[in-house]
């Protein structure tokens, strides 16, 4: 049978096998290490004032949450880049209120590439546009005026209201008049 060590001889053989160092060596060790504990002490400290200038660089509250900031800032980011292509193409579409067509919009199918690009913003703005015609800016019509009584446009009185195709075949005389009387008060308008 072989001998197995007992737990009394296997310490007293670790303790003859451990190196006993003198005292100056360990203090010596001890003073070192102390110097790279305030090293290290010091490093943390620059990179603590490193990161609170970065912190107040950009707006960012040091006590909150990084990522729930962060998240919150790509979100305004992607809200003005979804806005200002909404602009862009609401002007395009002749769509009259950009910012109305913004908040009326729907979000389904528009999406913002890490990129920055935008897409689907067209194909909402349509929808929208067919959902809420009266966003779209009407074409302007040339000048209106009331309704007129058989092809003829009159003036309160009575009278027929003199037209700017009236006044080119006129003679000066007769513009002088009308112009005294009134008459063209409308197309300048008085």
């Amino acid at each position: 049978m072989e001998h197995q060590p007992h737990e009394n001889e296997l310490a007293v053989s670790l303790e003859s096998e451990s190196k006993v160092f003198n005292e100056e060596y360990v203090k010596s060790l001890r003073a070192e290490s102390a110097k790279y504990r305030t090293k290290a002490k010091e490093i943390k400290d620059q990179f603590e004032a490193f990161r609170q200038n970065v912190v107040s660089q950009l707006g960012i509250s040091p006590d909150g949450d990084f990522e729930q900031q962060i998240n919150q800032w790509k979100e305004k980011v992607q809200q003005s880049l979804l806005k200002a292509e909404v602009k862009s193409i609401a002007a395009e579409l002749g769509i009259v209120d950009a910012d109305a067509a913004f908040t009326l919009m729907s979000r389904e199918g528009v999406e913002i590439g890490e990129d920055g690009s935008v897409k689907g913003v067209r194909e909402a703005l349509d929808a929208l546009a067919q959902e809420k015609p009266y966003l779209i800016r009407q074409q302007a019509k040339e000048e209106q005026q009331p309704p007129s009584k058989g092809g003829q446009s009159f003036q309160e009185n009575g009278n027929r209201r003199i037209t700017r195709e009236d006044l080119k075949r006129m003679p000066p005389e007769e513009v002088n008049r009308a112009l005294a009387a009134g008459e063209l008060n409308h197309l300048l308008n008085r």
